[in-house]
């Protein structure tokens, strides 16, 4: 879309915090997960029913049906308590995936009379009107969503009176009112040197490290990996192998609770030779370039650099990476949350001089 003159324009930047509010208010909206749960409450209906009629009918409890029942009750309360925290953890994931790969959140927003934009370092994100599935609107941002699920996230915290209202009004005015959640009026609490002030520190490179990961090494990696989703994951795993075990009730008289336990085992026992297999299979396609990582260690940022053609450059910003650990062979670099950086002790040269650099680099 061909640049017009913007009616306002401003700087923004967008902290993780931010990013996984923004994440919040959208799926609020959006009920994605929605589907699901009707699912497991109409399973929940059924069993229920079926144990009435057999308890009228034959004055009977079948425990089977009752354990059954339980699965799903717990399945349902460990969803809607552990929802939240896998939304978030998600958007923290996505936040830090995207810094990691060299995208900076610091630009600029222009309103336009027909498009916001946003610019920054490292790309461009346009949202026409016309285009714009949702605006919404807090008291400590506003969000323009678009129909390919790109969002421009424009927080309080950058705007003025004077930008907030044209931003709002040209919203207003050019998106459907069926598309706008207005939940409170934005309270601008503009701090224009805001962007201007965070000085770029320098990138020079302080260490280099060049690790070659043995075959054993990166396999291992992968199911460590397998292990960590597997876990994050298994509120949703339970609902499918409780559904299954339903299945395998009504039309077969199998036993629920056996079986579901069987399905778990086979779930878990999948992803994590699944993965290996994938890694040994990459390893082999690649001619071990995937083992072969240089790690730059600079004042800002812990760069990663693949040799791998599929492999992307990573960059992990030190205020990301909340521990190290010194282990017996190697020493991790835990970013994230749930991420972790192995470095092998064997690739490094001089333990001491990684050690200072941790150090001085360290919150």
């Amino acid at each position: 879309m061909k640049e017009q003159t913007p009616i306002t324009e401003y700087p923004v930047d967008l902290t993780r915090e931010e990013y996984v509010r923004s994440q919040e208010l959208l799926s609020r909206r959006g009920g994605s997960a929605m589907g699901t749960r009707w699912i497991s409450v109409a399973m929940l209906a059924v069993c229920v029913i079926v144990s009435i009629v057999n308890f009228i009918e034959f004055r009977a409890i079948d425990w089977s049906l009752v354990s059954l029942l339980l699965l799903l009750v717990v399945s349902e309360i460990w969803i809607l308590i552990d929802m939240p925290k896998q939304l978030r953890r998600r958007s923290e994931n996505a936040y830090d995936a995207t810094v990691y790969g060299g995208y900076s959140f610091t630009g600029t927003v222009s309103v336009e009379s027909d498009a916001v934009r946003k610019r920054t370092a490292t790309a461009t994100a346009v949202i026409p009107y016309e285009q714009c599935r949702l605006f919404l609107e807090n008291r400590d941002m506003m969000i323009f969503c678009g129909a390919d699920g790109k969002s421009i996230v424009i927080p309080a915290r950058f705007l003025t009176e004077e930008t907030a209202e044209s931003t709002r009004k040209i919203a207003l005015s050019q998106i459907p009112v069926m598309r706008q959640v207005l939940l409170q009026k934005v309270q601008p609490v503009a701090q224009p040197d805001a962007v201007q002030d965070m000085a770029a520190k320098s990138e020079d490179v302080l260490l280099t490290l060049d690790v070659d990961y043995t075959d054993s090494e990166i396999v291992s990696l992968a199911g460590e990996g397998a292990i960590q989703h597997f876990v994050r994951t298994m509120p949703n795993r339970m609902l499918l192998a409780t559904m299954l075990s339903s299945v395998g009730f009504f039309m077969a008289n199998i036993r629920p609770l056996p079986l579901f336990l069987l399905v778990m085992v086979v779930l878990f026992l999948f992803s994590f030779i699944t993965a290996r297999i994938k890694m040994r299979r990459t390893i082999t396609r690649t001619e071990r370039d995937v083992c072969r990582i240089r790690f730059e260690f600079t004042d800002q940022s812990v760069r990663l650099l693949g040799k791998a053609q599929a492999t992307r450059s990573l960059r992990i910003p030190w205020q990301y990476i909340t521990r190290a650990v010194n282990c017996r062979d190697t020493v991790e670099l835990h970013a994230g949350g749930d991420k972790q950086l192995t470095i092998p002790k064997r690739c490094i040269p001089d333990f001491d001089e990684l050690s200072a650099v941790v150090d001085n680099h360290m919150n």
